[in-house]
């Protein structure tokens, strides 16, 4: 397989969130319009809902990091959220966040995940019952 793994993980991520949300129209590697910067913004995974009258967006950012996504990073995605106007922000970490980025996510109204899946992939996890 030649596709890249941070592609692979953003793939996946894509994947969960179709499934999640069969309605909506998802995109990878999507490009909006900044509301306050006027250049176009490069969003890993955008999902679009109409909800009654209102159409929402959310704007899903992924770290394929070795090692825990810092708060540099949080702080950067919440800008990128705010500039496109997002109605919700998630930010996506194949190996967690520290302290401070859930701190500063939390505070900024971020959804934090890391991603758990079983398939066979590089980020398997094993389920075991005991």
């Amino acid at each position: 397989m030649n596709t890249k793994k941070w592609k692979r993980f953003e793939e996946l991520v894509k994947k969960v969130q179709e499934e999640l949300a069969p309605d909506a129209v998802v995109k990878l590697d999507d490009r909006i319009i900044g509301k306050e910067t006027g250049v176009s913004r490069q969003i890993d995974i955008s999902v679009r809902q109409s909800i009654g009258n209102y159409d929402i967006l959310v704007v899903i950012d992924c770290k394929d990091y070795s090692n825990p996504v810092d708060v540099k990073d949080v702080e950067s995605f919440i800008g990128l959220a705010k500039d496109v106007q997002a109605n919700k922000s998630v930010l996506v970490s194949s190996n967690g966040f520290t302290k401070t980025a859930k701190i500063r996510g939390e505070k900024a109204g971020l959804n934090l995940y890391s991603l758990v899946d079983t398939g066979a992939h590089d980020w398997q996890v094993m389920a075991y019952i005991y």
